[in-house]
Order: C-alpha cells, then structure tokens, then sequence
C-alpha cells in the first residue's frame, strides 16, 4: 500500500481492508465488496456457522451442499464480477489453505505466524 495522507499514521488495526463477499461458495458472480477495519474483520472470521448435521458425515453430497454458505475472497473484485484471480484488482490479505494437517503441522503453522497478526478461520464441513 502506498501510504498517502489518508494512511499515514494508520495502524493495522484501523486500516480499512477490503474483502468480497459471496453469500455462496458455488456462487460465481454477484460479488460484494465489503471494506471494514482488521479488528471488524477478526469478529467476523472468528465466528463459526455451523452447517450440515453429524449424520450428514456418510453423505458427500450433503456435506458439499452444507458447506456452500458464505465465502470471502480476501481482496477487491469488482461488484458483480465471478471470483477469480484475473478478476482480482487488490489482494489486503494472505489466505492460507490447510487441508490435512495434524496438531504438530499446525502448531509449526502458528509458530511461524506469530510475529504477525493473523486470525483463523474454518469453513469445515
């Protein structure tokens, strides 16, 4: 980021980031973008919406539809626009995708984020 009179002097946490919102993972088009400050952001990711029903474990088509709630892409895509990296304009975040890990893989994850600010998040099925 450029920093500009608007900016200088911000701190992280009062920096306004912009996200996309789609209200559907499988939801391709009709993005919304949402700018907040990282402090509204961490309410946001450490909430945890609850989708499908323990019998749905045996069931990979209705985990799937379980899981197709509301997802974010941690950068500016333009109104409307299918999320996509050639339709990204702005990245303000770095996503990490860990799929797998055991408690030892994750704590080395945490380890190594933990000069910087960062909050976790799950869209676990």
């Amino acid at each position: 980021m450029t920093p500009t009179p608007r900016t200088i002097g911000m701190t992280m946490h009062d920096r306004p980031l912009t996200f996309t919102r789609y209200d559907k993972v499988r939801d391709h088009a009709g993005g919304k973008p949402e700018t907040r400050t990282w402090e509204d952001w961490v309410v946001i990711f450490s909430a945890h919406e609850r989708r499908g029903t323990p019998e749905d474990a045996a069931d990979e088509k209705a985990l799937n539809k379980a899981k197709d709630g509301r997802c974010y892409v941690l950068g500016e895509i333009p109104p409307g626009a299918p999320h996509g990296n050639k339709h990204v304009t702005r990245m303000h975040a770095l996503g990490l995708d860990i799929d797998g890990a055991g408690d030892e893989d994750l704590a080395k994850v945490f380890a190594t984020l933990a000069p910087y600010e960062w909050v976790c998040h799950t869209t676990h099925k």
